[in-house]
């Protein structure tokens, strides 16, 4: 099985107008990503909301801004052919030039699966690439993910 890597996408609301009347693809965003869901491809999802808003339910739609999905793949690549297949990406409720997607290690999980506080940020060097694809985003490149794997198995 290839290796699995996690990747963070970033992907802000559009803000042209017919934007909010395009967030009628809700529901085929959600069928999109509930077998993602189910089969652990994506590990987290979900809006981001202003920092005024009021979080009490029922939620207010012109307070979400954008959404943030954590994906599991085996490449940038691979990922993005997920998010193009997307109805908010085919819609344009994301804003496709902010859009932002990059390799990402949790620290969290390997800090509680190794018990070695920071050896992650101590020792790991991170190097910037530009992706072709979305323009305006700087992605980490795999070396992350390779000196994590090369620094757990110092440790063991």
């Amino acid at each position: 099985m290839p290796t699995q890597h996690l990747f963070i996408s970033w992907a802000p609301y559009a803000t042209d107008p017919g934007t909010l009347e395009r967030r009628a693809a809700r529901p085929g965003h959600r069928a999109v990503l509930e077998p993602l869901i189910a089969s652990g491809i994506v590990k987290l999802a979900g809006p981001l909301w202003n920092t005024e808003a009021d979080l009490s339910w029922p939620y207010v739609e012109h307070e979400k801004f954008g959404s943030v999905i954590v994906y599991q793949g085996e490449s940038l690549e691979s990922v993005r052919r997920i998010i193009e297949t997307e109805p908010f990406w085919i819609e344009g409720v994301w804003d496709r030039e902010r859009l932002q997607l990059h390799p990402m290690v949790n620290l969290a999980y390997l800090t509680r699966k190794y018990n070695a506080p920071g050896i992650a940020v101590r020792d790991a060097r991170v190097r910037y690439a530009r992706h072709p694809t979305f323009d305006q985003s700087y992605v980490l490149t795999s070396h992350l993910c390779h000196e994590q794997s090369r620094i757990l198995q110092v440790q063991r």
